[in-house]
């Protein structure tokens, strides 16, 4: 909220200004996978291509779409990107004080952004005991650590006094703790095979022993296992693992505080794992023959530009509010806000004809749906239909009676049906 702040300060309320920030910060996440990366590939990959490649997968997947073209997607990438800055810093000069408060603080802004900085200190552990330099001894790991746990800790203790718990009142841990693994699952698959995007996924909770709940956690059980092997085989696999498993932990648990527990831009900061394995391809190949060092270029060639198309595509669905809710629709025409979201987009842009449909299926799909029914009356009034404006009014205020605009909306519709004593009581 504070950053929105100020950049309302700074820009007003022009969108340009807006989407120019989260594509330069984009950018230097990006730059800062492709030091992390050739940083954990050491001299394995001495010309940098294997660090050029992961940072070149991870500027154009299309899976980060999402978190740049939306505004309020500046959390994630914003974060992330702080994640990333902290990462680096510290594994520059890991024993030096004042690199590690730098990177402490990093880690401390970027959980009070988003909590997938919770994960930081975890990934700190990781790096050292797999690209890293070990700590000697347990004083020197503690004052490597300290700060981290201690920054995390400090966020985490204001979020509970906030929340007053870890999670709100009313969420369901038991289900989110059985509809994690799943969600582990659909998450890497989304990453890997970035082909069915969506603003809005479907994600049905797993509420028992099910054939989802198997999947996943076979996934789970198969990634920690491949991390464990490849430790000392290939350390910077394990890394990539770890940066994919370990960030999206957090949000396998807050993911069931909405109704949309499954998004593209919890996977920003997971997606850097991609651009680490890749970038381990490209390296091993490098020192291998040159007919090997060629199919590495053929394959990697038209996967980046895949991506980069894709990417395109998806943007273009982004370029305004009406395009994105019809292709969301269109993907999931059951979702009650898609099509309250279509309708809304439809009515502002003055197109009360085409609203309408949208708003009256919403208004089926979830009867006390109380925006869809002030927006479908509204929508009614344009359209002449008075007598229709009027009953969705009224069911609105009886669901929300301390609601002043849709009162203000019954009496003007009331007014207008030639009820001017009515009108006067709303």
């Amino acid at each position: 909220m504070a950053l929105h702040w100020v950049q309302y300060r700074l820009l007003g309320l022009k969108p340009a200004g807006y989407h120019l920030f989260n594509v330069l910060v984009h950018g230097i996440a990006t730059l800062l996978v492709f030091l992390l990366v050739r940083r954990a590939l050491g001299s394995m990959d001495r010309p940098g291509w294997g660090a050029f490649a992961g940072a070149a997968i991870f500027a154009v997947h299309p899976v980060h779409v999402e978190a740049v073209c939306w505004v309020s997607g500046i959390a994630d990438v914003l974060a992330s990107c702080l994640v990333l800055l902290s990462l680096y810093v510290y594994a520059r000069q890991p024993d030096r004080i004042a690199s590690g408060l730098l990177a402490a603080g990093a880690c401390l802004l970027a959980s009070f952004v988003k909590e997938i900085a919770f994960a930081l200190p975890v990934l700190i552990v990781v790096w050292d005991f797999s690209v890293g330099t070990k700590p000697a001894t347990v004083r020197i790991a503690a004052r490597r650590y300290t700060p981290f746990v201690a920054a995390c800790a400090a966020s985490l203790a204001a979020r509970v006094l906030a929340l007053e718990g870890l999670v709100p009142k009313g969420a369901n841990g038991w289900q989110a703790m059985l509809s994690a693994p799943w969600l582990l699952a659909r998450y890497l698959g989304l990453l890997l095979a970035p082909f069915e995007l969506n603003v809005m996924h479907s994600f049905a909770a797993v509420r028992g022993l099910e054939p989802r709940l198997v999947v996943g956690a076979v996934v789970a059980v198969g990634l920690v296992g491949v991390g464990l092997f490849a430790w000392r085989r290939a350390p910077a696999l394990s890394l990539g693992i770890a940066l994919f498993a370990v960030p999206i932990l957090p949000v396998l648990n807050a993911s069931f505080l909405t109704r949309h527990p499954f998004a593209e831009r919890y996977l920003y900061l997971p997606s850097a794992a991609l651009a680490v394995v890749g970038g381990w391809c490209v390296a091993r190949a490098q020192v291998a023959s040159q007919r090997v060092r060629l199919a590495s270029c053929l394959a990697l060639a038209p996967v980046v530009v895949g991506l980069a198309v894709s990417s395109a595509e998806r943007m273009g669905v982004w370029r305004d509010e009406v395009s994105l809710w019809k292709q969301t629709v269109a993907d999931v025409p059951s979702d009650p806000e898609a099509r309250y979201n279509l309708g809304r987009a439809l009515l502002k842009a003055g197109l009360a004809p085409e609203a309408v449909p949208h708003l009256e299926a919403a208004v089926y799909l979830r009867p006390r749906h109380v925006k869809a029914r002030n927006n479908l009356g509204v929508a009614y009034v344009q359209l002449g239909r008075i007598p229709d404006a009027v009953g969705q009014f009224e069911h609105a205020a009886r669901v929300r009676p301390a609601d002043v605009g849709i009162r203000v909306n019954l009496g003007r519709a009331l007014t207008r049906a030639g009820l001017a004593r009515r009108a006067l009581e709303e």
